[in-house]
């Protein structure tokens, strides 16, 4: 893979920007988000089968074999279908891990 090239600029100064404001994050727009918030919600090994599932679909993106907007229902249908409950041993994690990437797969 390519490096990018670093564009030249200054550091950013802290003090001389002042105040940033945040607001709440539109989950509608950013389903994303909503994704996410759900694996933490759901705890036990929902993170992995998220994070195999995104890898899968990433590298799908990357290949050029999918568009990016199916990049995240990858990755929600992936979390929907693969049970997440164990999650408690490198074992449980290794498992969740191949399988999602299995629903993953089978969805491209």
């Amino acid at each position: 893979m390519a490096r990018a090239r670093k564009a030249a600029q200054r550091a950013l100064d802290w003090h001389r920007l002042g105040r940033l404001d945040f607001c709440e994050p539109d989950a509608g727009r950013f389903p994303a988000i909503g994704l996410a918030m759900d694996v933490i919600r759901r705890g036990g090994g929902a993170g992995a089968v998220l994070n195999a599932a995104n890898e899968v679909a990433v590298e799908a993106f990357l290949a050029g074999d999918i568009p990016f907007g199916r990049i995240v229902e990858i990755v929600g249908e992936t979390v929907a279908r693969v049970s997440s409950d164990r999650g408690e041993s490198l074992d449980d994690i290794a498992a969740l891990d191949g399988a999602a990437r299995e629903c993953a797969r089978g969805q491209l």
